[in-house]
């Protein structure tokens, strides 16, 4: 019993190894298409295993003539690695629309942000790998349609331990995506924390501003990784809808102008949700200096604008950029 719990746990260390990126080049075409309607079964099938292998005793399996050998779920796991590896090639090649997604206008933009459950961390190592390995499929699944990104919140946030950011030029593709999410093996530890979805759009009032201005907002941020990740919902009250254009232009204006000196440091991108969800606007910001962003939130409630503001974050969600990977390889522990 100890020795096939010790093989499924050094087994389950290589599917954990074997999560690096693909390096397979545009146009790589692979019959491992056909494996993706039933891989997340597959998976399933293998959640189920991991436990019943630990919990069921030889002498049971004799009374019914059936034999499990050992190597069985170390075989799996491997199997499992070999797919993974395949659909990397696959979701390599399909995406490749990943830049387009996210700086095009007309994309959707969904935050889903979840809690893991009380039974996550009870579970043997070796089980929450293997369910771990569901979430690495389901990603990938999904990525001929989707730019997926996740970050990590345990630690940092109390409203969430994991968020995902999911962009689409079809909202009922990320809608699939979260189903096929929460209905896996991983997916039943996840406790619904918040969601809200917006529209990416060309700017309203920058236009009409100043060249000056316009010149300094098209300067690059500093180069380098942004490692923390912060998402702020916003609506607006009713009095700001019914100023007259100019007025709101104007005050858009004092925004930019007080927002200028951390466009630096502080990477920003601003979905519209008027009528998606209770929420008129969603900012998402990426930095590596807190303490700029912290500066640059008392910069903006300094400005008329911000009076106008019937909700500023709740939740605030605070995070860290991470791959999947990564992800993987904290929840593991």
């Amino acid at each position: 019993m100890r020795s096939s719990i010790r093989m499924l746990k050094k087994s389950a260390s290589s599917v954990l190894a074997s999560f690096r990126p693909s390096t397979y080049l545009r146009g790589y075409d692979s019959a491992l298409h056909s494996l993706r309607s039933c891989w997340t079964n597959f998976l399933s099938i293998l959640g189920v295993m991991v436990p019943l292998s630990q919990k069921c005793k030889p002498s049971k399996f004799r009374s019914t003539q059936i034999v499990f050998p050992q190597p069985a779920i170390a075989i799996l796991m491997r199997f499992a690695v070999l797919v993974l590896v395949g659909l990397g090639m696959v979701s390599a090649v399909e995406a490749a629309d990943r830049d387009k997604l996210l700086s095009e206008p007309g994309v959707y933009g969904t935050f889903a942000a979840f809690n893991l459950d009380a039974d996550w961390g009870k579970q043997d190592q070796a089980v929450r790998i293997a369910q771990l390995t569901v979430l690495k499929g389901v990603v990938e699944q999904h990525r001929e349609k989707l730019a997926i990104d996740v970050y990590l919140l345990r630690g940092l946030s109390d409203h969430a331990d994991v968020l995902f950011r999911i962009h689409a030029t079809e909202l009922r593709e990320t809608q699939q995506f979260l189903l096929d999410l929460q209905g896996s093996l991983f997916g039943k530890h996840l406790t619904s924390s918040t969601v809200f979805s917006g529209l990416t759009k060309k700017a309203n009032y920058v236009p009409g501003m100043p060249d000056n201005l316009k010149a300094e907002l098209k300067i690059s941020s500093e180069p380098g990784p942004n490692p923390y990740v912060i998402v702020i919902p916003i609506r607006k009250d009713a009095d700001w809808w019914s100023l007259p254009q100019e007025q709101r232009a104007a005050m858009m204006q004092e925004h930019t102008e007080a927002a200028l000196p951390y466009s630096k440091t502080v990477k920003r991108k601003l979905y519209h949700a008027t009528g998606l969800d209770d929420l008129d606007f969603i900012t998402y910001f990426e930095t590596s200096k807190l303490e700029d962003f912290h500066s640059l939130v008392l910069a903006l409630e300094k400005v008329k604008e911000f009076q106008y503001n019937r909700r500023f974050g709740h939740p605030t969600l605070l995070g860290t950029v991470r791959s999947l990977d990564e992800i993987i390889e904290v929840l593991a522990q």
